[in-house]
């Protein structure tokens, strides 16, 4: 990993963290970067921007996403067994192992908390899910956006870009009903400005 300067692109800072790290979350004070390790079974949580290391977080299966909620860390692996399942954990600040909240069949895609830092959006095969961090219950699927490799939340939006189909949609996340697909192409990807 690097943190670069934006308008020299010099490198100021590098740090080796896991094997392919898929995905990286700054918290929203912008002291911390988590870090799901890829295909190891470790999380990182490093110092930003000099990415010096604060923790590594150990997990039972390879660390595919990771982000902030209220609680502490949400942390979303891929469980093997007779066949690939997604686990999804959290981890209290004061906890040392993750708390297992629900398990769900097939790989796992995207995650994103909702600025309510009590939820998140998450993706399997079945759909693109919303669930409860703090009980572990499933408040609504949308069996129609699978595998969804990159969630973003801004506001009562989410932004949803969704590999199988090659769509970005635009939806309610508190009424995700409320949608309208923005673009379709190759390898749709898609963020807030």
């Amino acid at each position: 990993m690097h943190t670069r300067h934006i308008a020299s692109g010099e490198l100021l800072y590098a740090s080796q963290t896991g094997v392919f790290p898929r995905m990286m979350r700054l918290h929203p004070s912008g002291s911390s970067l988590l870090v799901a390790g890829g295909a190891v079974n470790e999380a990182y949580l490093l110092h930003a921007p000099d990415l010096i290391r604060e923790n590594t977080i150990q997990t039972k299966s390879a660390c595919f996403a990771a982000d902030f909620w209220q609680g502490g860390l949400v942390l979303v692996c891929a469980g093997q067994g007779d066949d690939i399942q997604t686990i999804v954990y959290s981890l209290s600040p004061n906890a040392v192992r993750p708390k297992k909240l629900i398990d769900l069949p097939g790989q796992p895609g995207g995650l994103c908390v909702c600025p309510d830092g009590q939820t998140a959006l998450l993706s399997t095969p079945d759909g693109l899910m919303k669930l409860d961090l703090t009980s572990g219950k499933l408040l609504w699927n949308l069996p129609e956006w699978p595998l969804c490799m990159q969630l973003r939340c801004r506001g009562a939006m989410a932004l949803v870009s969704e590999t199988l189909t090659g769509q970005v949609c635009l939806l309610a996340h508190e009424k995700p009903w409320l949608a309208r697909i923005l673009c379709s192409g190759d390898d749709p990807q898609a963020c807030f400005c």
